[in-house]
């Protein structure tokens, strides 16, 4: 018997064993009229509200059926899990700079507007929608916690609903055009958001704010 991987597809909501079970049935019928050999698919719960569709094949076809099907394990997953870190440790961030609002109005303020408002822009390049914030503008801070929960939520929608291999076109501020793929400007929402919390944190330090602990292991323990 050949080597076999699983392809597996991600379905969440109230409806999603129909949806999981009705993607397995077209999953059969691909794999019929490919006449793919050493292969079944199915659909399994995992929880009431996560439903998953598969299809089990010989590993040498998976790049061409990684290609051809795009099942979402994997990148959908991933996005997920660090996307969910995002928010839990910006949420930290911000909670610290509620606790000290004099700081709000030093470079700390600067950099969390900044990094919200581009995660803002992003969102929106990917949704074809005009963004309501400038990257470099201003942000109250009694907004910064609902427009970081508004991030987030536009995120997850996005990764559940885009192809991650999907090409944006868009122009930067300068008004160049460039294009990158939805998964190219997701990693880059990550580290971006990353690489200013660090900047963000270490200026709290400075003033004396205790350290905050945001790296991604201890957010995993």
């Amino acid at each position: 018997m050949p080597e076999r991987i699983k392809l597996i597809w991600d379905f969440h909501g109230p409806n999603a064993k129909h949806i999981a079970q009705h993607h397995a049935k077209h999953l059969n019928e691909y794999a019929e009229a490919e006449h793919l050999q050493h292969s079944f698919t199915g659909a399994e719960e995992l929880t009431p509200m996560h439903h998953i569709a598969y299809m089990v094949v010989e590993k040498k076809l998976m790049d061409t059926l990684r290609q051809t099907l795009k099942p979402t394990r994997g990148m959908k997953t991933f996005f997920q899990d660090t996307f969910q870190y995002t928010h839990h440790s910006n949420q930290s961030v911000i909670s610290a700079v509620q606790d000290n609002p004099s700081l709000f109005t030093g470079r700390a303020g600067v950099l969390i507007c900044h990094s919200l408002n581009a995660h803002h822009i992003w969102n929106h390049r990917i949704s074809g929608s005009s963004p309501s914030f400038s990257v470099w503008g201003a942000l109250a801070l009694n907004q910064l916690q609902e427009v970081e929960t508004e991030n987030f939520s536009q995120s997850l929608q996005i990764i559940e609903k885009e192809d991650f291999d999907e090409k944006i076109s868009y122009q930067n501020t300068k008004g160049h055009t460039f294009v990158n793929s939805v998964s190219e400007i997701l990693f880059h929402i990550i580290n971006h958001s990353t690489y200013h919390r660090g900047q963000i944190v270490n200026l709290l330090k400075q003033e004396g704010v205790p350290p905050l602990v945001t790296d991604y292991i201890f957010y995993k323990r």
